[in-house]
């Protein structure tokens, strides 16, 4: 983006002050300013005291080559921080004011590595005072990675610059010079242990994308689940095996899944899931955490999700059912997690997998999407289209919840997870699997099993026993709709997916206002409501899905 260079003296990224480009690499910039202004406690720039004090980023530099660091941060913060953690701090905000735009972090990655820190820096002791501050800083800054981030050049602010001054209200500044130095020639990668364990920015692995970031050492996984212990597999499938595991020095539960090594065309998809994830940071995508690509070993390490898979907590377990209005959040939360994809991402991403087995639920059951092995990419159009351009692939999915257009040859699009979708939601609604091979013919699927009886206007029959009488008639008759929708046999007649997480808002303010009218009505807080018709004239599939 091509624009006239504005902003505030001390903070704007130099690539936009000499060429007027401005991309999310300049906010990192700036940001990176912050980050050193935190730890110094002093502004980037200050207009009255120009010629007799440094520009915040020289002055760094020149601490962190000469070693005295300790002597120029926030006098209150001596003695307050740990000497790993502030020469880790000082990576990343080198990291982000280097001097070249596609070498910095982005913000995602910045965020990671500051949270990383903040767990480590709860663990650590605090620098003793009293100790040689020599002897804790020249030997740690020698080897600061985050030096050769810095920048090796100069430049001039002109009149023509459109800067704000944040001491002055004055905005004619005639010349302003800016200079600050490089030392050293590294690439400026952002680094991250834990430890004695690291995990860091890959520079050119073999044939893996280069957009893949964070690495951890087969040692360090290993640790984490005891040898890959087969007591804490907690999942399983074609590609190999989910372990449960434990981080200490991290304090942090991990999900790791393996794959079998084996697997050609499980190496494809682990390649396209690492890739995939690295790019998405959403509420209701399942975290990334790093992998591990040693000693012919592949591993994702994901965030571990405490209560297992949407699927497990609707059937195949003993776990109390879940209530209606928690069902409805779980689908609204994974609806909204599914339009990011189609809409939100960089490109857009039809997941092709969509399955109540690939909704995790937290702690807190907020839902986030999974497996990824699956995905496609599709660029973005550059303008509305009333048809989706078609992907030409190889069918894959689940028995239950694919595409039938996609099953037929048709193609892939992004209507193909709104029909997997539709699937699970009617899986929500009658607690029971999509496919089921030991019931008969009529039942075995349950979206055709449940689209004809909401043809036949029985469908209140077939749901959840534990839903009769806890569900009012306004959300009922908007969720199946929405349901039916998602999966009509034409894909061009389905729903996007902002479509379906507006309706699902919608049906779960209808619950919500019902629930109240009936608790202030109800003289002992105990209410059910009546059973619902609800008959309408649904498509029917060919005979030959």
């Amino acid at each position: 983006m091509d624009t006239r260079p504005a902003g505030t003296i001390g903070y704007v990224n130099p690539e936009y002050a000499l060429y007027g480009e401005l991309t999310e690499k300049s906010d990192v910039f700036s940001f990176g300013v912050v980050l050193f202004e935190v730890v110094f406690g002093k502004k980037a720039f200050n207009r009255r005291s120009f010629w007799n004090e440094k520009h915040m980023l020289e002055l760094a530099t020149e601490s962190l080559w000469k070693g005295t660091i300790y002597h120029d941060i926030d006098p209150y913060l001596k003695g307050r921080i740990a000497p790993e953690c502030l020469n880790k701090y000082l990576e990343i905000a080198s990291s982000c004011v280097h001097r070249k735009g596609n070498e910095r972090p982005s913000m995602g990655e910045v965020e990671l590595a500051l949270e990383m820190q903040e767990r480590a820096d709860s663990k650590m002791e605090s620098i003793n005072p009293c100790l040689h501050e020599e002897e804790l800083f020249c030997g740690f800054v020698r080897n600061f990675s985050g030096l050769d981030s810095f920048l090796d050049y100069e430049f001039s602010y002109h009149n023509s610059f459109n800067f704000k001054d944040s001491d002055s209200n004055n905005s004619n500044h005639n010349t302003f010079f800016y200079k600050v130095f490089q030392k050293g020639t590294g690439d400026g990668k952002l680094e991250y242990s834990e430890g004695n364990e690291k995990r860091s920015k890959i520079r050119n692995p073999a044939a893996l994308p280069e957009e893949i970031n964070y690495k951890f050492s087969l040692a360090l996984v290993k640790a984490a689940t005891n040898n890959f212990d087969q007591g804490l597999i907690i999942g399983s499938g074609g590609f190999g095996h989910v372990y449960k595991g434990f981080l200490n020095d991290w304090n942090l539960v991990i999900a790791v899944k393996r794959l079998h090594p084996d697997s050609a065309q499980g190496f494809n998809e682990f390649q396209a899931e690492l890739l995939l994830l690295c790019q998405l940071h959403h509420q209701h995508v399942v975290p990334l955490i790093g992998f591990c690509n040693e000693k012919a070993e592949m591993i994702l390490v994901y965030e571990y999700m405490e209560n297992g898979a949407l699927r497990d907590l609707l059937y195949d377990s003993g776990c109390d059912p879940l209530p209606w209005k928690q069902r409805l959040e779980i689908c609204i939360g994974a609806a909204r997690g599914l339009r990011y994809l189609h809409t939100g991402a960089k490109q857009a991403i039809i997941h092709r997998d969509v399955k109540s087995s690939n909704i995790l639920l937290d702690d807190k059951l907020v839902c986030k999407l999974s497996d990824f092995g699956l995905a496609k990419l599709r660029p973005r159009s550059n303008c509305k289209q009333k048809t989706l351009t078609r992907i030409d692939s190889m069918v894959k999915g689940t028995c239950g919840y694919a595409d039938p257009e996609y099953v037929a040859g048709f193609g892939l699009t992004e209507k193909s997870d709104v029909y997997s979708f539709g699937v699970v939601l009617f899986e929500v609604l009658c607690g029971r699997q999509a496919f089921d091979m030991s019931l008969n013919a009529n039942q075995a699927y349950l979206v055709h099993w449940a689209r004809r009886s909401i043809g036949e206007g029985t469908i209140y029959n077939i749901i959840d026993p534990n839903l009769k009488g806890r569900i009012a008639a306004g959300c009922f008759k908007t969720f199946v709709d929405i349901a039916c929708s998602c999966t009509c046999p034409e894909g061009n007649s389905r729903l996007e997916m902002g479509e379906v997480e507006v309706m699902l808002e919608r049906a779960l303010e209808l619950q919500q206002k019902a629930d109240s009218d009936m608790v202030r009505l109800a003289s002992c807080g105990v209410y059910m409501f009546e059973e619902v018709s609800c008959c309408a004239l649904v498509p029917e599939y060919s005979s030959g899905e």
